[in-house]
């Protein structure tokens, strides 16, 4: 969770939320993307995320499943891809 959260905290409007359990929730509808498009070029690249539904005035929601270290650097590579 740690690397995960420390190597996408510095984009800009990319909401990441402190978690206790085994996933993350993030917010990137500040950075101008949707929740469901990272999703689906998540999915492209061979990561499946999962999709919130719009809330608080934001469609950008997903989350992520905390994987092993090969998965984990995998999402925040297609993830920074995405959103930078």
């Amino acid at each position: 969770m740690d690397f995960i959260t420390e190597s996408l905290s510095d984009i800009p409007g990319f909401v990441i939320f402190p978690s206790k359990a085994n996933y993350i929730l993030f917010d990137c509808g500040e950075t101008g993307k949707m929740g469901k498009d990272v999703v689906a070029y998540a999915e492209t690249k061979g990561i499946i995320l999962r999709p919130e539904s719009k809330k608080f005035g934001s469609d950008g929601w997903f989350r992520v499943t905390i994987g092993s270290k090969e998965e984990n650097r995998m999402f925040v590579n297609i993830v920074r891809e995405f959103l930078t």
